[in-house]
């Protein structure tokens, strides 16, 4: 008979203070990661839950669609999100967030976290995938653009705008820092100026 003790299983289910401390320990600043996650909640791309008798119809705890997520404001706080109804205010409560689609969602499965790919089993490669990727992943997209002392076609909160639709988990301090190492990356110091070029008058 050992003495150790005994692991419980982790959670099925994360509050939302959870899942900003599951953030954390993966590295990821809070703020850029919860507004990355509002992205993906409205886009259904996690599953989330919550209760509401004025949203549901009833006092259960039920499954989140995407339209839950509009125009809500998110108190990761409280787990909640705010609404406005015909009727007034209201808040659907108890928010919580799959764990399993969380760490999918991110791309850091672990061999322990008993989720499986397409194939069936977690491959190494899906283990240590930072919401950082995405990041990375437009760092790249930006160098090609600047490349040559190509010049900018647009200002720099149009091409913020079209990467935050583009890859997933960029939050716009993300955008900013990519921005910079593409510039310096590529030597291509005329991106400094954040505004749309001048046009040539002829």
């Amino acid at each position: 008979m050992t003495s150790g003790k005994i692991t419980p299983p982790p959670p099925e289910w994360l509050t939302l203070p959870e899942v900003l401390e599951f953030l954390d320990s993966q590295g990821i600043e809070a703020n850029d990661g919860a507004q990355a996650l509002e992205r993906a909640f409205h886009d259904s791309q996690i599953r989330t839950r919550g209760r509401s008798k004025e949203w549901h119809g009833h006092d259960t705890k039920t499954d989140l669609l995407a339209v839950a997520w509009d125009e809500g404001a998110v108190d990761w706080q409280c787990s909640a999100l705010k609404k406005r109804g015909r009727w007034g205010d209201y808040e659907i409560t108890e928010v919580d967030v799959s764990r399993i689609g969380l760490i999918r969602w991110l791309g850091t499965a672990g061999p322990d976290d008993g989720i499986a790919t397409e194939r069936g089993e977690p491959t190494k490669e899906t283990w240590t995938r930072p919401l950082a990727s995405g990041e990375t992943s437009c760092r790249d997209w930006l160098i090609k653009k600047m490349e040559g002392g190509a010049p900018k076609s647009k200002s720099k909160g149009d091409y913020k705008s079209e990467a935050l639709n583009q890859f997933r988990g960029l939050s716009k301090r993300g955008f900013d820092r990519a921005w910079d190492k593409a510039i310096d990356a590529t030597g291509n110091t005329t991106w400094k100026d954040p505004g749309a070029p001048k046009k040539s008058s002829q």
